[in-house]
């Protein structure tokens, strides 16, 4: 669960900027080979960056962005992924809950999917965007281990997909205008981490980015760039959660 406290710097900036909210909640599950990821992440209250594009004099830190209040955006998605060489586990890099004794790495296709739903007020008109999109991806993960108990993980995954939107620009009329369009998806990242029998810690720096073109002469971008430092102590369970898990375990082995 991710969400976005009005007491770190930068997210205190609503005078300027305008009010904002964000809240991301995530599951990932290992059954077997595979790697399934399900996610919904809610964002509302936006502004215009390249104010100075538009207004010339513009001062930044001192003049108010132009802001956009109501702008929501909702994403209900996920990821469905193949580990192709058993010898190389994905947990080690994702939960550090499974321990690589030797280097190793392997091939992943995977499926990414969602659906965004975004909702603007303007003028006291209600407007309304559906997108769906869907990709087939390949990725190559390698997972460096050094001295046991360092590790680097670098990896890079590339991809095609289909967008499809449906855009409602007055909800009372329910005009709508419907576009598909072909997008190209690339990611990557980097994880180094410090594990131990109790004590773990490290980083990941990951970056996503996935284009399409809108007209002829556009082509529109999404790039984003997430960064995680982590720091944790493996606590012994006590034995009565221990025994419970156990006996689950036998009976649904995915868990």
């Amino acid at each position: 669960m991710s969400f976005s406290p009005h007491f770190i710097s930068g997210n205190n900036d609503d005078e300027l900027k305008g009010k904002s909210s964000y809240t991301d909640f995530s599951l990932r599950l290992f059954p077997k080979k595979f790697i399934q990821t399900l996610y919904y992440k809610n964002v509302k209250g936006f502004y215009l960056e390249n104010m100075k594009d538009f207004l010339p004099g513009w001062q930044e830190g001192k003049d108010a962005y132009i802001q956009f209040p109501d702008f929501r955006v909702q994403s209900f998605g996920g990821s469905t992924a193949y580990v192709l060489n058993e010898n190389f586990s994905a947990k080690s890099i994702y939960t550090q809950g499974e321990w690589q004794k030797k280097s190793s790495g392997s091939w992943v296709p995977f499926l990414d999917y969602d659906i965004s739903l975004f909702t603007n007020i303007t003028d006291g008109q209600k407007s309304k965007e559906i997108q769906y999109k869907i990709g087939a991806n390949m990725g190559y993960f390698y997972n460096w281990v050094i001295g046991k108990k360092v590790h680097i993980a670098p990896y890079l995954a590339l991809g095609l997909g289909g967008k499809f939107s449906s855009y409602y620009e007055n909800l009372s009329d329910k005009s709508r205008v419907n576009a598909q369009y072909v997008t190209i998806r690339m990611e990557g990242g980097l994880h180094i981490g410090y594990n131990t029998d109790r004590f773990l810690f490290g980083g990941k720096m990951n970056f996503s980015a996935y284009a399409y073109d809108q007209k002829n002469n556009q082509t529109v971008e999404n790039n984003n760039l997430y960064g995680l430092l982590y720091i944790g102590y493996r606590f012994a369970p006590p034995k009565v959660v221990k025994n419970t898990y156990d006996k689950i375990q036998k009976k649904i082995p995915v868990l």
